[in-house]
């Protein structure tokens, strides 16, 4: 299991090298990336047909999403845009869709939403401190930044396992019932 880790960790390094230095990731990175992050999800000995739900609903999450995005864009410009042509690349999508495999669904959603304004805190200060004021923001590079901690964090120091919901659940509960 360590050398599917290392791995793992490896293949998001590279994801954002590649995205923070060309702004395009190689497409062969997802299927690799998804095939290591099942593999490990089975092999830490989770249920497969509850993996299997769970993979179910958080790509069914990430298409409402983009649904959702591309409807306010066809509403805000009365005609159809394409998200993939200029405002989110592929290797976005993919890279969403391949942490699908591993993640639980609360966790996913978990990260999703509090990568996105991380991402853009991280960005805006690199374009701060490097004077760079590029247009794309490398999303898929910036969020495996953010998974590789996220990793790293439930396998080597918290151990929350990140591929159930019970550690959200636990500390959401008692903020909810106040």
């Amino acid at each position: 299991m360590l050398a599917i880790r290392f791995a793992l960790l490896l293949s998001l390094l590279v994801i954002l090298l590649q995205d923070f230095c060309f702004r395009a990731v190689h497409w062969a990175l997802f299927p690799l990336l998804t095939i290591g992050l099942l593999s490990l999800k089975l092999l830490e000995g989770n249920d497969a047909s509850l993996a299997g739900e769970q993979i179910a609903v958080n790509l069914s999450f990430l298409v409402m999403v983009l649904a959702i995005l591309t409807g306010y864009l066809f509403m805000s410009r009365r005609r159809f845009i394409n998200i993939t042509k200029g405002l989110m690349g592929w290797g976005d999508i993919l890279f969403l869709a391949a942490i699908g495999f591993y993640l639980s669904v609360l966790n996913y959603v978990f990260f999703y939403i509090v990568s996105i304004p991380i991402v853009l805190i991280l960005w805006l200060f690199y374009q701060l401190i490097a004077g760079n004021k590029g247009k794309h923001i490398p999303l898929a590079g910036l969020q495996s930044l953010l998974f590789i901690v996220f990793l790293a964090g439930d396998w080597w120091y918290f151990h929350i396992r990140i591929t159930d919901d019970y550690w959200l659940l636990r500390y959401l509960t008692p903020w909810i019932q106040q």
